[in-house]
């Protein structure tokens, strides 16, 4: 869903900071990057994307987010193959178990897909698919 609504973006919604206290585009870096982070097994064993640069420094395009998307997504599985759900989160900045740091950040990436879409709903049509199962 988030990569969907990312896709439909235009480039003046997308970059544009009027009355928001962040752009969309530094959004879903924050969004894609926290999921990336939290899906890794630990700090060390996170796979760092290629076109990382600093949100403050960098206007991310649609299709760098995408790609970034897609780098977490081939990362996952490998993630995974660590994953024990009663064991402690690595961050110990959350007192959760990994089963439970997993679904917070499934809400996490959620909560800023819904953010992103209301935002371009606000300004133009938009409309994102929603996932059917067959």
């Amino acid at each position: 869903m988030l990569k969907s609504c990312i896709e439909r973006y235009s480039d003046s919604v997308w970059y544009d900071k009027d009355n928001h206290e962040a752009a969309a585009y530094e959004i879903a870096y924050h969004a894609i990057a926290c999921t990336n982070l939290c899906s890794a097994p630990s700090e060390d064993g996170m796979v760092r994307w290629a076109g990382e640069a600093d949100p403050d420094k960098h206007r991310f395009s649609q299709s760098e987010m995408v790609d970034y998307i897609e780098h977490v997504l081939r990362q996952i599985p490998v993630y995974l193959q660590s994953f024990s759900p009663e064991e402690d989160c690595w961050p110990d900045w959350y007192n959760l178990n990994q089963h439970e740091f997993h679904i917070n950040s499934l809400r996490h990436v959620q909560h800023h897909a819904a953010e992103l879409i209301e935002r371009h709903r606000s300004t133009k049509d938009l409309s994102v698919e929603w996932l059917t199962f067959q």
